[in-house]
């Protein structure tokens, strides 16, 4: 995460979107997204995942938001909160989304905790049940 991965994807934050879109078609059209557009790409790496960019010509990837994603041992759709917590420890911020906050980020209700490394912020999302339901790297765009 603190390079600006995810395990798996062949992109990084900080890309051009347009050698992103060049290399990757899109499955379909961009939607919005706070702050910037929500894109879906056809390879199948990115099954389930959505790349998060500025909007307009000469936009940069500024996050990656996963709802199928295995960041050593931590998987969505598997792993519960306390098994986050062992690994990773305690968050640097955690906050509760309510049913619309979560919908305008494609999110699920409930606990969303957020790690530091360096540059970049890993956000997991966790669903009422406290199963993690989403990863969410972002970071700063040169």
């Amino acid at each position: 995460a603190g390079s600006g991965l995810l395990p798996g994807l062949p992109l990084r934050i900080g890309d051009s979107m347009n050698d992103v879109l060049s290399a990757y078609p899109l499955l379909m059209d961009s939607e919005a997204f706070p702050d910037g557009e929500k894109y879906y790409l056809e390879d199948a790496r990115f099954r389930d995942t959505a790349i998060i960019a500025g909007e307009g010509q000469g936009a940069h990837v500024k996050g990656i938001l996963s709802h199928r994603m295995n960041i050593a041992g931590i998987i969505t759709g598997q792993t519960n909160r306390d098994q986050a917590l062992q690994t990773l420890g305690e968050p640097a911020a955690s906050l509760q989304l309510d049913a619309q906050a979560a919908e305008s980020y494609g999110l699920t209700a409930g606990d969303l905790d957020t790690y530091h490394f360096g540059d970049h912020d890993l956000a997991l999302s966790y669903d009422g049940e406290q199963v993690l339901q989403a990863v969410w790297l972002t970071g700063k765009v040169q």
